[in-house]
């Protein structure tokens, strides 16, 4: 069996309708993959261990006018030891006054190149975490490739790497956030993300963001640990308006879906 579910934006607009066909694009490109790959090994007449699956689920990140990011789930088995489950990421925004998909050299400041300043970023992080990769210096830079594949979150950008890409497959996925605040020396404040980092007060000139308002969901957690039962209504009620906020967001978007028996 195999589903593949697309986000849609329903908003008539040039932005959208570009958005649209990328991630049509991007979920029939690993969904026919897997598909032609089942049907060639059916006309093989090799008899399968077990039934092979694929599902692909978005999770929205960012949703705004001219800023759509997330990421792509994809599990799957086809055979083998183990079912295997991958993460892509995608970020469109307005590049040169045109929609565009987002690198992470896009981001940056003029002269900085992507893989230096992702490495320079990411693997102290990924040591950190005990990345087997890193920690036995199999590796100590991170590829242009591999510097693309973050998420621009709400609160800074999220690079998430797969597992196998930084150790062996029981490690998992690595995940490292970095905050907007730790990066103002590297993004470009008249790049694509400027106006957006703009509007929620990220500075990209080296202010850095006061202690204790990290994002809505810290200020949450920070009410919660703060004043007892009166301070748990108050998170409680806090994250209902986030969630109406967020369902009004999602109500710009629907989601299509692809199947294969």
């Amino acid at each position: 069996a195999a589903t593949a579910k697309i986000p849609r934006m329903e908003l008539d607009t040039a932005f959208n309708t570009f958005v649209n066909r990328a991630l049509q694009r991007d979920a029939h490109s690993a969904f026919d993959e897997f598909v032609g790959n089942a049907e060639a090994f059916a006309k093989s007449q090799r008899k399968p261990v077990a039934r092979w699956e694929f599902e692909m689920t978005p999770q929205m990140r960012r949703l705004e006018p001219n800023l759509v990011c997330g990421v792509w789930t994809i599990f799957d088995y086809s055979g083998g030891a183990h079912p295997n489950t991958t993460y892509r990421t995608f970020n469109y925004g307005i590049l040169g006054a045109k929609p565009s998909a987002l690198t992470f050299q896009n981001l940056l400041r003029p002269g900085l190149k992507a893989s230096k300043v992702a490495s320079d970023l990411l693997i102290p992080l990924l040591r950190e975490k005990g990345a087997s990769s890193v920690v036995d210096r199999t590796r100590s830079s991170i590829t242009t490739d591999e510097a693309n594949c973050f998420v621009v979150t709400q609160s800074g950008l999220r690079w998430i790497f797969s597992p196998y890409m930084m150790g062996a497959y029981a490690e998992g996925a690595y995940v490292i956030d970095v905050p907007f605040h730790k990066l103002a020396d590297v993004l470009d404040p008249e790049g694509p993300l400027g106006r957006h980092l703009g509007e929620e007060g990220q500075s990209l000139q080296n202010h850095p963001r006061p202690q204790g308002q990290d994002d809505r969901r810290g200020r949450v957690r920070g009410a919660e640990r703060g004043v007892g039962a009166r301070g748990r209504r108050h998170a409680r009620a806090g994250r209902v308006r986030h969630a109406a906020r967020a369902a009004r967001e999602r109500g710009a978007r629907r989601l299509a879906c692809l199947r294969a028996a």
